[in-house]
């Protein structure tokens, strides 16, 4: 399943974007259903949903601060930057969706 370092880090962003837009749109239609703002509540969600995304990408593991301890700690240059970009891919895709869903919203950045 896996396709190297490069599909890593689209899968990251992709999974980050997905976790933003997902869960903000699916809690705007649940607003919409019981009465209540979904412009409001997709902005709202946006905003809470964006850290949760990046975390989800990175799996909630301690992988990734591993990664980055063994390059800082051991001068292990590859492996610190190849934890950097896959954490940099994931709160990447979660700005992303952050971005597509206040503009959706019609809110300013």
């Amino acid at each position: 399943m896996s396709g190297g370092f490069a599909w890593t880090l689209v899968q990251a962003f992709a999974v980050a974007l997905g976790v933003d837009l997902g869960g903000a749109l699916l809690a705007a239609a649940a607003a919409a259903l019981t009465g209540g703002y979904p412009l409001r509540t997709l902005g709202a969600w946006a905003e809470e949903l964006r850290l949760w995304g990046a975390i989800a990408a990175l799996g909630g593991s301690f992988d990734p601060l591993r990664g980055i301890e063994q390059g800082i700690f051991y001068l292990d240059l590859r492996v610190l930057a190849k934890q950097v970009l896959w954490v940099v891919a994931a709160l990447s895709g979660a700005h992303t969706g952050y971005l597509l869903l206040r503009a959706l919203a019609g809110e300013p950045r």
